[in-house]
């Protein structure tokens, strides 16, 4: 049966090979190739076979595990931040570390292999290698080598890029500080040492103090030192305190100034200062012809001398010391503080000077009862006394009438003096009185004009006050002597008219009414 089969598959076989149908060459068979025993299109073979052609397939090289540092550069500064970042080949990195240790600043993230870090140290050139193992379970190694040097930039030296420092003796020093600043870490040293007064803060190297005593000028030489004991810089700066008059005072045959130590010097004619024995602390002064008075301390105290030997506190009238005083004025035979919003006058009265007619010495300060208004500002000179009142600037004045006519009769009540307002000071003379104006800063004057002294050109008289033509400017303050007017101009410039015969005005004596 089996073979019976087989038979009858040969037979079929056989009768598909003859009936001329074209058989495909197999694609397992050589090119240009047919099956055995075919030929064209009978299925017989009709090539002659030819050699297979074999495509290889492509192998990537493997990249051995590599580190390097790119664009490294050949030194590095101090005060100045580094980040230099590794490029890994082959592989990711596993632990990282260097030799020797790197300059003082400086480190190596053992993770990422970043060396970072703010150079603080010189240092010459050297060679640092970087060993990196990759992450396999046997690590590769690989190494980089750097050589890095650190330099100081002239440019960044820490330091102040002072050359003299000019101090005022009893004033607070504004704060100062290096122009470089020192890499985190260093000291500052100085030698010889300041003043007590003066301090160096050795971590920052700010400079600050208050000068107690004057100082000439002293070469100081500022140490800057690193973190590791390696002088970063030295600078030499000169450093010197005087004393500043900040105020002064004049009166008929004296005068007296306020100094920046707080004490009070006085001199008449061309004699030495003297400083007032036992006075210091003061905030105010003013001189009179007689006398003279500073106030002082914290709480306002008032004190006056005849002579620089020896000063006296004001008694108010009910036996207390005046106190809370924030302004002075003097005449010729009287003085007076202001004292909150209210006037108090010590001395003679003869004229109302102090607000009564009282021709004896009244040694303890009284009330000026009164005034229309607040007091603001005072003024005092002869045997008269002003004060600005009120907000809106009104000036209040009473004593002997400026015209200096003895046949007038004192004014013991203040009276406001018509056509002035806006007024920010006043200032008196023996014959004469100015005000400035807070707005306009322009000035106004009144009462005798023999000698020009009221601005207006002439020395012709006036009955009510003037304005004050041909200042170079807006007025910052105003002075009044005998028969002559100094006006302060913004700015720093200074001007005065009237009597010259003494060179009061500052040009040659006999110059009269002048403004330049």
């Amino acid at each position: 049966m089996k073979r019976a089969y087989g038979f009858a598959i040969l037979a079929m076989v056989a009768a598909i090979f003859g009936s001329g149908c074209e058989f495909p060459v197999r694609g397992d068979m050589p090119s240009g190739a047919v099956p055995k025993g075919s030929s064209g299109s009978s299925g017989a073979a009709a090539a002659t076979p030819t050699a297979s052609k074999i495509v290889a397939p492509i192998v990537q090289p493997v990249a051995p595990f590599s580190i390097q540092y790119p664009n490294v550069p050949k030194t590095l500064t101090v005060g100045v931040a580094v980040s230099l970042k590794p490029l890994f080949k082959g592989g990711l990195p596993g632990e990282i570390g260097v030799e020797p240790a790197l300059p003082d600043g400086l480190a190596l993230d053992p993770g990422t292999g970043e060396i970072k870090g703010i150079p603080t140290e010189k240092s010459e050139a050297q060679d640092y290698v970087v060993t990196a193992l990759s992450q396999k379970d046997t690590p590769d190694t690989a190494t980089a080598t750097l050589a890095l040097s650190v330099a100081v930039d002239p440019k960044s030296v820490p330091g102040y890029k002072l050359a003299e420092l000019a101090l005022v003796v009893g004033a607070p020093m504004a704060e100062v500080g290096p122009a470089v600043a020192a890499p985190q870490g260093s000291t500052f040293s100085v030698a010889p040492a300041l003043p007590a007064s003066l301090t160096l803060d050795t971590e920052q190297g700010t400079i600050s103090g208050t000068p107690k005593a004057a100082l000439e000028p002293t070469v100081f030489t500022f140490t800057v030192t690193s973190p590791g004991g390696e002088q970063l810089s030295e600078e030499k700066i000169t450093i010197s305190a005087g004393i500043v008059v900040e105020a002064s005072a004049a009166g008929r045959s004296g005068a007296c100034a306020r100094l920046s130590t707080g004490r009070v010097s006085c001199w008449q004619g061309p004699g030495p200062a003297q400083h007032v024995a036992d006075l210091s602390g003061a905030t105010a002064v003013a001189a009179g012809i007689w006398q003279a008075c500073a106030i002082v301390g914290t709480d306002g105290a008032v004190r006056c001398w005849e002579s620089p030997g020896q000063s006296h506190e004001i008694p108010l009238a009910n036996g207390k010391v005046l106190r809370g005083a924030r302004a002075l004025a003097i005449g010729e035979h009287h003085s007076c503080a202001l004292l909150g919003d209210d006037v108090y006058c010590w001395g003679y009265s003869g004229s109302g000077q102090l607000g009564v007619k009282r021709p004896q010495l009244q040694p303890g300060a009284v009330r000026i009862a009164g005034l229309h208004g607040r007091a603001r500002a005072i003024g005092a000179g002869g045997l008269h006394t002003c004060a600005v009142t009120g907000d809106e600037g009104s000036v209040e004045c009473w004593g002997a009438v400026l015209e200096g006519d003895p046949k007038l009769p004192p004014v013991l009540v203040p009276a406001k003096v018509e056509g002035v307002r806006d007024a920010a000071a006043v200032a008196v003379g023996r014959t004469h009185a100015c005000a400035l104006e807070g707005a306009t800063r322009a000035l106004r004057c009144w009462g005798r004009n023999s000698h020009g002294q009221l601005g207006a050109g002439n020395a012709e008289k006036v009955a009510t006050p003037i304005t004050v033509s041909g200042l170079a400017g807006k007025a910052s303050g105003v002075a009044v002597g005998e028969r002559f007017t100094c006006a302060a101009i913004l700015g720093g410039d200074a001007q005065c008219w009237g009597a010259g015969e003494r060179a009061q005005l500052g040009f040659p004596a006999g110059d009269t009414c002048k403004q330049d």
